[in-house]
Parts: C-alpha cells; structure tokens; sequence
C-alpha cells in the first residue's frame, strides 16, 4: 500500500511517495533518522593518504565517478579539494610573506648602515667647525 507523505529534503518541503515500511512502521527517511538517533558508531575517519589518493582518482575520471567508485558522497571529495587548495594557498602566502620579511629586513639594515655612516659624518663636520 502506497501513500503520499511530506518530507523535508535539502531544497526545501516536497511531496514524496513512499511505501510503508513494516519494519517499526517508519519510511526511509524515518529509518535513517532512527538509526543515526540510536546508532553508537563512530564517524569513519579517512586517512590523508586516502584522501589525496581519492582526490587523484576524481581529477582522472571526475569527481562523481571517483565518488561512486569509492562509495563516497560528492561533497566530500569536494570539501577535501577545496581545503587542501586552501592549505597549498595559505603555505604560498606564508612563503611570500617570508620572502617579503627577508627583503625588508635587508632594506632595514642598508638604512641602519646609511644612518651609522651619516652620524659619523655629522660628527666629523661638527668638529671642524669648532
């Protein structure tokens, strides 16, 4: 027996057909909210290497084949795309701004040493006057 039900989905309220579910008498969205409620099974943890190689597969044959071969979603591929872009942007900030650091460390000493020959001078004029 069918009928029609209201589900909430990500774009909004729609109207959905389900069965019913025998089991608990609950709908789909209803038995994953109800396993996740009751679940007590850790969020699996992907390792970096994982990660990069997933990423390699998805940039060969495309984010949403990478994401069905390896039974992942979509969104994760590309939330990890878009931190690791930010993590090799940031290290390329850092490193101009330690390239920027050093030059104008070295700007700074070339005016101490001006300043430095610029007192003596002042001091050897100042003698000579007296």
């Amino acid at each position: 027996m069918d009928y029609f039900r209201f589900a909430s989905t990500d774009s909004g309220f729609g109207l959905l057909l389900t069965s019913i579910w025998h089991q608990e008498n609950l709908c789909p969205n209803e038995l994953s909210a109800h396993n996740r409620l009751n679940s007590k099974t850790a969020r699996k943890q992907y390792t970096p290497e994982f990660r990069d190689e997933a990423l390699k597969l998805a940039q060969r044959i495309g984010v949403a084949a990478a994401a069905r071969e390896l039974s992942l979603y979509e969104s994760w591929l590309y939330n990890w795309r878009s931190k690791l872009k930010n993590a090799h942007s940031s290290s390329e900030r850092e490193q101009e701004m330690s390239v920027e650091i050093a030059r104008l460390k070295r700007q700074l000493a070339e005016r101490d040493e001006e300043l430095v020959i610029l007192q003596k001078a002042a001091t050897y004029f100042a003698k000579r006057l007296k």
